[in-house]
C-alpha cells in the first residue's frame, strides 16, 4: 500500500475500523506525511464513499465506492479432526483492505482481490 497512492489532497487517508483495531491492527509503525490514519468510530457503511479515505481496513467484504484489494484470514472456529491432531483451527477472511475506486493509481494496480 505504501507505494505513493495518494488521493486528490496529497494525503493518503487510511481508516481502521473498530473490529480491525480490536483484532491487532495497530498504528505502532505508522509513517508520517503523506500517510494519515483514522480510527473514527460509528461511521455508517454507506458514509464511507462520501469521505476522503484512500484505504479502508474493516470487516466488510463490499463497500460501495471502494474496490476490495485483498483480505487477511483470521481464526473462525475449531473443527474436530480424525488424525494425529484431534482438531483443526479453521480460518476465514476477517479483515478486508479496500481502495477508493476514484483513485486512478489504485485502480491501475493488479491487486489479489477478494
Amino acid at each position: 500500500m505504501k507505494s505513493g497512492l495518494k488521493n486528490g489532497t496529497g494525503d493518503i487517508w487510511v481508516h481502521i475500523d473498530t473490529f480491525s483495531a480490536m483484532n491487532g491492527i495497530t498504528r505502532f509503525c505508522e509513517s508520517d506525511f503523506p500517510w494519515r490514519y483514522s480510527k473514527e468510530e460509528d461511521i455508517a457503511i454507506e458514509a464511507y464513499r462520501h469521505r476522503n479515505f484512500t484505504y479502508l481496513l474493516n470487516e466488510h467484504s463490499y463497500i460501495n465506492g471502494y474496490q476490495c484489494l485483498f483480505f487477511e484470514d483470521g481464526f473462525s472456529r475449531v473443527r474436530l479432526h480424525k488424525g494425529i491432531l484431534p482438531f483443526v483451527l479453521v480460518k476465514e477472511p476477517k479483515v478486508y483492505v479496500h481502495g477508493s475506486v476514484s483513485n486512478s493509481v489504485i485502480s491501475s494496480v493488479k491487486w489479489p482481490g477478494c
